[in-house]
């Protein structure tokens, strides 16, 4: 039997967010909140969310809370709609992720299923007694808009430490759609207005945090975005609505506005959708029937197309899912609307680390083979030569410039075509974007903007050929390690500790801490380092400043174990400059 308040849902609000929260009856194993959905008829009475109590960390998590109507059937390729709730909510299991290649280890424990759209909340144990509501970081999961799930990024380390911190955060994570069922191209797939759907899930789970996140303790005013790789891509294009009231300040890792290339809906990466549609034998229907032809199959059919195709074309390593140009949450070209200053003013975290794409260059690269792998990136040829220019005047085949940087002339038994390649898609696909991104904000008055570097490299970097790859700073900022030493640890608690300042308060810093800079005159020198007032200060990693570019400081805080410091974002200023400079070849 439901045992649920009687009690009108404004009245609760009204008096105040404790009522709505509660442990529940099974005692501190089991906590529960209740919720009262608007497009319910259990409005008043209200939906009881169950989850489960760590006391280990001091956290309570809320598995698989359904946050919009399952994507299934008539609402396959269409755009999400809000969850109707008509009955309360078991959030002690993990939910199914969204559909993707089976294989891929991060699924999470609950599968796959087309039925996908859940998100998980992690809070303190303490929130309970607390009567102030908590800032929210909502995370947005890595996979290149392919694979991946809320569910295996577990938030528990970030909030336990929080509360070392004794400033508590409240951690949700979420699914999306992937893949052809949430980030589609095609003609018949713009005709649908099914582009970026995977965004709209994201839009979506953000209405709801606004709407409960009052229920678990949390503030609904203080909500930072965070996410990695294809997670923080997708943030920054969330940048390009100006009036943003969804989040109040992001942090992006490894990603920004046109780390992917990104083109119109109905026009990019045609060869997969033709395959697709050949695949379902959909191809002959009357254009603007298509889609409906494909709902007509199962979600295993079309996965098994989407991929048979992909491998059939031979782009299974290449990113041709994601943002595209849909003309509403994605107006146009990221470059375009970067030069033209239509950037959210909301302030924004945004890093990488050192040797982005050693990990995705292909070990088997050659000089010979390097610009055809360069050029398949791109759903638009490159000009001829293009490749050719870039590689011989500023990405050399010299092994001491290559990718990972600092590693000198060492090749790792491959071809020195492989640190050629590594350290032209590094800039490519991440530095280039990342500053043009920064110093756009920068350009029209907007300064609130903080970028970094990680840096660390497991062992010893001239026999480690990934360095500091694509990814790499990720269990740090989750804290995943049992098995650190004390030096890693403390790096793990050092970026946690300024991603919870930064929830707090919009500033990494906290809100307290005092500038020890001196800055050199940027009329005069604006490559100098920042030096310290006194050689006292306190200056290693405790305060991370600004970048802002038109007081002549491109200071970035580079992450490493025992010396995270400042240093300038003017490394290979030139060769990112001229990627800059050629948007239209790059699809930028």
């Amino acid at each position: 039997m439901r045992l649920l308040s009687l009690l009108p849902f404004i009245p609760l609000i009204l008096s105040s967010t404790l009522d709505a929260r509660k442990k529940g009856d099974g005692g501190s194993s089991s906590p529960a909140v209740t919720i009262h959905p608007y497009n319910s008829l259990l409005y008043k009475e209200g939906v009881t969310i169950t989850g489960v109590h760590d006391e280990t960390n001091k956290v309570d998590k809320f598995y698989g809370i359904p946050y919009a109507a399952p994507p299934i059937g008539f609402l396959r390729w269409r755009r999400p709609i809000p969850y109707n709730y008509t009955d309360d909510v078991d959030a002690r299991h993990p939910a199914p992720s969204c559909l993707q290649d089976p294989t891929n280890p991060d699924i999470g424990p609950g599968g796959t299923s087309e039925n996908c759209l859940f998100l998980n909340v992690y809070t303190p144990s303490s929130c309970w007694e607390s009567e102030d509501p908590l800032p929210v970081i909502v995370y947005l999961h890595p996979g290149g808009w392919e694979w991946g799930s809320g569910t295996v990024h577990d938030g528990t380390n970030i909030v336990s430490y929080s509360q070392d911190l004794e400033k508590p955060v409240i951690f949700v994570t979420l699914n999306y759609r992937l893949g052809v069922f949430g980030w589609p191209n095609g003609p018949a797939f713009d005709h649908a207005r099914a582009g970026n759907l995977g965004m709209r899930d994201i839009i979506r789970a953000l209405e709801w945090v606004q709407e409960n996140i009052w229920a678990f303790g949390g503030d609904k005013h203080r909500v930072t975005l965070h996410g990695h790789s294809a997670g923080a891509i997708t943030i920054s294009h969330l940048y390009f609505d100006t009036g943003q009231s969804l989040f109040n300040s992001a942090i992006m890792s490894s990603g920004a506005p046109s780390s992917v290339p990104v083109g119109l809906t109905e026009k990019t990466w045609l060869e997969p959708y033709t395959q697709l549609l050949n695949l379902t034998n959909c191809d002959n229907t009357t254009f603007g029937q298509e889609v409906g032809c494909l709902r007509n199959h199962t979600a295993q059919e079309i996965l098994n197309a989407h991929y048979k195709g992909y491998r059939e074309i031979l782009y299974l390593t290449l990113l041709l899912a994601g943002p595209s140009v849909d003309s509403d949450l994605i107006p146009d070209q990221p470059w375009k609307l970067l030069e033209k200053g239509v950037i959210a003013p909301i302030p924004f975290i945004i890093g990488q680390t050192k040797d982005e794409a050693t990990g995705a260059t292909p070990v088997n690269i050659t000089g010979d083979t390097l610009p055809d792998y360069f050029n398949n990136l791109y759903p638009v040829p490159l000009p001829a030569n293009f490749t050719d220019n870039l590689t011989a005047t500023w990405y050399p085949d010299v092994p001491a410039r290559g990718a990972p940087f600092g590693s000198g002339n060492a090749t790792f038994g491959l071809d020195s075509a492989y640190k050629q390649f590594a350290a032209l898609l590094t800039d490519a696909r991440h530095t280039a974007p990342r500053r043009h991104m920064l110093r756009q904000a920068n350009e029209y008055f907007y300064n609130r903007t903080w970028t970094y570097t990680f840096d660390y490299v497991l062992g010893n970097i001239s026999t480690n050929r990934y360095g500091a790859q694509h990814l790499s700073d990720l269990p740090y900022v989750f804290g995943w390690n049992n098995n650190w030493t004390e030096p890693e640890r403390n790096l793990s608690r050092l970026i946690q500790s300024y991603w919870v300042n930064f929830t707090y308060f919009g500033n990494p810093n906290g809100p307290n801490a005092s500038n020890p800079y001196i800055y050199p005159d940027p009329y005069v020198n604006t490559t100098a380092p920042v030096p310290p007032t006194t050689p006292e200060a306190p200056v290693n990693s405790t305060y991370w400043t600004e970048h802002d570019l038109l007081a002549g400081r491109k200071d970035i805080l580079k992450f490493t174990i025992n010396n995270s410091t400042l240093i300038q974002d003017n490394y290979r200023e030139g060769s990112n400059n001229y990627l800059n400079g050629h948007p239209v070849e790059l699809g930028y």
